[in-house]
């Protein structure tokens, strides 16, 4: 009965020890592989993250264009504020460049980086006296749409051409036909430019 006894407890002990062993690697091998990702929860993770990047990136290039053509609006109204004090102090808009620049009315700076660069990205048109007399500001946004303003309308969207000064400048309503009106590319390229004109 002793024997009996003494193996039996033997044999328990082996089968709780066999049973904690074979328990103890099945729940090591559970947690393993509730731990791990697969190739396809991976794939998704990855999908998603470049769903959320690209719709990021749209919103914030849509903000920061918007941005740019409020700002470009906004400097057209300065440029037409400055004019009209020119006009109210000499009696005529500017007859010639030199005179825009030498003017005792302090000149608008204008937010630079709000425009395209190099080339010919904005125009001001002016027709100093006389019946046809007028002045335009013309200009290209960086988010690539153009807008202008005149002596009689508000900063809104330019559809006209776009070739030379005198296509920009009756586009934007100019009589362009007059024999007094000059203009102006605002330019990195010209003798006098941007910077010279309307500092920025």
């Amino acid at each position: 009965a002793g024997l009996f006894r003494a193996n039996y407890f033997r044999d328990i002990k082996l089968l709780d020890f066999s049973l904690d062993t074979n328990l103890g690697g099945y729940y090591e091998y559970m947690n393993k592989k509730a731990q791990a990702f697969t190739i396809v929860e991976l794939l998704i993770v990855i999908v998603v993250i470049a769903i959320l990047a690209a719709i990021s990136i749209a919103a914030y290039t849509n903000i920061q264009n918007r941005a740019n053509d409020s700002v470009a609006k906004s400097d057209m109204d300065n440029v037409g504020r400055f004019m009209e004090l020119y006009r109210a102090e000499k009696g005529t808009y500017p007859q010639n460049l030199g005179q825009l620049m030498s003017a005792s009315v302090s000149r608008p700076r204008l937010t630079r980086g709000a425009y395209t660069g190099g080339g010919n990205n904005a125009i001001i048109c002016v027709v100093p006296d006389g019946a046809n007399a007028a002045f335009a500001f013309v200009a290209t946004s960086k988010s690539g749409k153009r807008f202008y303003a005149t002596s009689t309308v508000s900063p809104r969207e330019y559809t006209g051409s776009w070739g030379g000064s005198a296509d920009v400048c009756s586009g934007a309503g100019m009589a362009w036909g007059d024999p007094t009106r000059w203009g102006n590319w605002l330019t990195e390229n010209n003798t006098v430019g941007w910077n010279d004109i309307f500092p920025g």
